[in-house]
């Protein structure tokens, strides 16, 4: 008891003042500087093992961004247009031509012009009605006589083809106070790309005629 009262008293130092032994403790604030942002460790993908791998901003450096070029290319097509040649008879270039001005029903012409429909003038042929006689054969009926320069003006009781190179066959109706009272067949009608071409018969005598039209 006496030593351990004898270093206490000779040592200098309180029984309590150990701590004065080991000295004050060394803390130093830290720099405001050294410290670490609170958003740093918001940020941080430690602790979110979800966020590894999340794609980072596509505006920071280290991002990689990939870029995918398209390219359009232009096809041109030529568009090639076939012409068909339609071959037409041989009758639409060997032919007679019509083109009296009494003939032409629209003309008014009463009785009696000549030449008349009769053989030799008119022969079983072909024939096409131009110049002032017009550009077909009448395909309505007539219901008067002493009309296209004769007693009894005829027409075509058909209708003309409308398909190039087609052809149609009729009867030429004549009218003599009745209709049809006189008629001639067969009378063929020919369409030849832009005009008609008739096969025709001479009439029996100089009172009938084929009557024309525009």
């Amino acid at each position: 008891m006496s030593r351990l009262s004898n270093w206490n008293t000779n040592s200098g130092y309180s029984l309590n003042s150990q701590s004065n032994i080991m000295g004050q403790p060394q803390y130093k604030p830290a720099d405001q500087n050294q410290l670490a942002p609170m958003h740093a460790w918001q940020d941080s993908t430690m602790g979110k093992p979800n966020e590894i791998n999340k794609p980072t901003n596509e505006n920071s450096p280290l991002t990689a961004s990939s870029r995918s070029t398209s390219t359009t290319t232009k096809t041109s097509s030529t568009v090639t247009t076939a012409t068909v040649s339609v071959s037409l008879p041989i009758q639409c270039y060997t032919y007679s031509t019509l083109n009296e001005v009494y003939r032409n029903y629209q003309n008014g012409y009463g009785c009696c012009w000549s030449p008349y429909d009769t053989s030799p003038y008119i022969t079983p042929g072909w024939y096409r009605f131009t110049g002032s006689a017009g550009s077909s054969i009448l395909t309505t009926p007539v219901l008067t006589t002493s009309t296209c320069g004769t007693s009894y003006p005829g027409y075509f009781n058909g209708t003309l083809p409308s398909t190039v190179g087609a052809s149609v066959t009729g009867t030429a109706c004549f009218f003599t106070g009745t209709p049809c009272g006189y008629s001639l067949a067969p009378i063929t009608a020919v369409n030849c790309n832009g005009y008609y071409i008739f096969y025709l018969l001479p009439v029996v005598n100089s009172n009938y005629r084929y009557c024309s039209t525009t």
